[in-house]
């Protein structure tokens, strides 16, 4: 009788991949950036805006003020408040 061994995959390049994904971004001029979860009047002011359509084309800008919030499905919106606000 021969036990069971069974199979399974496993992806030996996930850390080359990841590594190769973060040096293409920084080539590109891309930087990581930690955020602050909205709170008070700026979550309110985010959810607001996260509900309304986006301009997939507009280039977003992280300031100071920046902070994110979960929209309805889940998924982070980035919330910068307007300059003139």
């Amino acid at each position: 009788m021969v036990p069971y061994v069974g199979i399974y995959s496993a992806d030996t390049n996930t850390a080359l991949r990841t590594k190769n994904f973060e040096l293409c971004m920084r080539d590109h001029g891309y930087a990581q950036a930690k955020l602050p979860f909205c709170t008070g009047d700026k979550a309110k002011a985010a959810e607001k805006r996260a509900r309304l359509p986006q301009n997939r084309a507009r280039v977003m800008h992280i300031t100071q003020a920046s902070c994110y919030v979960h929209k309805p499905d889940g998924t982070p919106f980035l919330y910068t408040p307007e300059a003139n606000a």
